[in-house]
This record gives C-alpha cells, sequence and structure tokens, in this order.
C-alpha cells in the first residue's frame, strides 16, 4: 500500500491534496468491497503503528475521512424504515435485560447481516448474550442458541436447530469479533481465510 501510495505521489511528494485524494479513494473503496483496498488499509495501519511518516499521515487522513463521512445506508437497512432495526439501535442505551428483550423481539424480523451490524454497533459486553441464554428454556431453543455462537460458519447450522435463535447465537459471535478488531485485535479473531486474503 505504502508503495502504491508513494508513487502516485512521487512527482509532488509534499502535496496534501493528492495524498488526501489518494487515502479517500481507498476507503471509498475498501467500502465498497475491495479487498486489495481493504488489505492496503490494513498494511498502513501497521506501517503508522510502527511510525512510518508518510503512513502515519496516511491514515490519519483515512480515519478523519471515515469520521467525516460515514458509510452510506439505504432502502430497508435505514432504521426509520424498519421498525425492528430502529430499536436495535438502542441496545447501547438500555440495561441487558432490556437489551435482551429487544433482540428477541427483533431478531426473527432481521436477515444476519442486520443483527450482525447491529450486534457489533451495541455495547461491548458480554452480559446481552447472558441474559438471552437465562431466558431461553432448556432444550432446542437454548442449544440452538448456544451452537450458533460457538461454529465456525454457517454451513454447521444443524437440520434440528431453531433456525432464528442458531443465527442470533452466531450473530453474536461476529459481532463480539468484529468489536475486538475495532479494539485493535489482529483480523484473525474474525476469520483465518480473510486475515490472509487482506495480507495480515
Amino acid at each position: 500500500m505504502l508503495r502504491r501510495w508513494k508513487a502516485r505521489i512521487k512527482p509532488r511528494p509534499n502535496d496534501p491534496d493528492l495524498l488526501r485524494r489518494t487515502a479517500c479513494d481507498t476507503v471509498d473503496r475498501a467500502r465498497a468491497g475491495d479487498q486489495i483496498a481493504m488489505a492496503h488499509l490494513a498494511r498502513v495501519r501497521d506501517e503508522a503503528q510502527r511510525g512510518n511518516p508518510i503512513a502515519r499521515q496516511s491514515y490519519a487522513i483515512a480515519m478523519r475521512y471515515i469520521e467525516e463521512s460515514p458509510n452510506q445506508i439505504f432502502g430497508f437497512e435505514r432504521p426509520e424504515k424498519n421498525a425492528p432495526l430502529q430499536s436495535m439501535s438502542r441496545l447501547a442505551q438500555v440495561t441487558a435485560p432490556e437489551a435482551a428483550d429487544i433482540v428477541l423481539k427483533a431478531a426473527p424480523d432481521l436477515n444476519f447481516f442486520q443483527l450482525v451490524t447491529s450486534l457489533a454497533n451495541g455495547p461491548e459486553d458480554p452480559s446481552v448474550y447472558a441474559a438471552i441464554h437465562s431466558t431461553l428454556p432448556e432444550g432446542i431453543k437454548r442449544k440452538s442458541f448456544e451452537h450458533g455462537a460457538t461454529a465456525r460458519s454457517t454451513r454447521e447450522k444443524p437440520t434440528e436447530a431453531d433456525p432464528t435463535l442458531w443465527s442470533l447465537g452466531h450473530a453474536f459471535a461476529i459481532a463480539f469479533a468484529i468489536q475486538c478488531i475495532g479494539r485493535g485485535e489482529p483480523l484473525q479473531v474474525l476469520c483465518p481465510v480473510v486475515a490472509w486474503e487482506l495480507g495480515e
């Protein structure tokens, strides 16, 4: 990533506008799903942490752009257009038992992506998972929730499992991994394959 950015700014190495456009373009491509751009951002982050001056400047620009220009959401993903999703946006503002009640009521009406993103943006606290676990009766419902939380992929879902609770448990696991990455832990906590693909 640094080589690419250096190459692109070589004619004017001190041009802050060119550096900013390069960093912002990389963020936009990463948001669109470009895995190479994601890997570039991860590399720049690592180099910035090692003290590389160009990387530190580039990473600061990228982070500022992310904060100032949040990713857009459309259609059914907008909370105001989706009551269950809107209720999930309150998770960080309520107690764990209240959050558990919100999640259990909203889960049947949300897809897996919505569950993961809502939980990942919720409180970084295992008490919500524990509160949900304690409300589930012994048997297939609790086992489905537990199995989903420990499964490595959706391919491991048992045919007899409660689909909503299994997906909810798995969403908790993915959301927790995302929160760990947000605290600076390596991408491997989410998926070793993703970490490898992104050059970590």
